[in-house]
């Protein structure tokens, strides 16, 4: 893939080799992304280091036909397609699938943003108990929640998402600190990120940075992150890809 000019690619700041026994599955929810989704699944592809042992993509189509029809058009290497006939939101397509990978390890990849080459190397490279989240090229100082790499292990220990529309995520990461599972920012630029885009959740109306319905679960989650596990909610989906 090509890094526009000013960027270097990204380098992990800890050089240990990734375990040769390390897997992963990437897990990427898709609404409304049919223009964005080919580029952000061939950044995965053209990983500069993917594992022997192991790796798989699923990608979860919210209620949306012209995400699956760009899907059905693209040749589609260890990705396994699900299709949710309603509209449940990215958290929930999360849980749902996590129960459906066949490895050990979780890289969560949003279907509008874009991977540097050494991405999955730098996850797999990084010993953490906890999250791993990524710093993305459009600021230079600003992790994002949503992209992170996890144990299934922890994953589970803390059941998963809240079934909310957006800052699920957000909550996760507190959650996971609140009891001592503490997560790591690789520091070096990871992604870029598509957010200015008008109907992301960052920007939509109703799920904003400033909409009331975000607001309102920022004060929900002073109280959601006491309890460290949570019955997670997942939703009925049908294997679309491979037939």
């Amino acid at each position: 893939m090509t890094i526009p000019a000013g960027y270097a690619e990204v380098t992990p700041r800890q050089r240990m080799e990734p375990p040769e026994a390390y897997t992963v599955s990437v897990i990427m929810p898709a609404r409304r992304t049919e223009k964005y989704i080919e580029k952000a699944l061939k950044s995965i592809y053209d990983q500069s280091w993917l594992p022997k042992a192991g790796w798989e993509m699923l990608v979860g189509v919210d209620d949306c036909p012209g995400t699956l029809r760009e899907l059905e058009s693209m040749s589609l290497p260890n990705t396994r397609v699900f299709y949710f006939d309603v509209n449940v939101g990215p958290y929930i397509i999360r849980n749902t699938l996590v129960e459906k990978t066949k490895y050990d390890n979780i890289l969560f990849f949003d279907s509008d943003d874009t991977a540097c080459p050494d991405l999955i190397k730098a996850a797999a490279s990084t010993r953490a108990a906890g999250p791993v989240r990524f710093r993305y090229m459009d600021h230079s100082d600003t992790c994002a929640h949503g992209i992170f790499h996890v144990s299934k292990a922890v994953f589970s220990e803390l059941g998963g998402f809240q079934p909310w529309l957006c800052a699920a995520d957000t909550e996760f990461h507190r959650r996971a600190a609140y009891h001592g599972i503490m997560g790591t920012p690789i520091l070096d630029r990871a992604y870029f990120r598509r957010s200015r885009r008008p109907d992301s959740l960052t920007n939509d109306k109703t799920t904003g940075m400033d909409s009331s319905y975000r607001n309102a679960l920022r004060d929900q989650m002073a109280l959601t992150i006491r309890d460290k596990r949570i019955e997670p909610v997942t939703a009925p989906c049908r294997k679309i890809l491979p037939a």
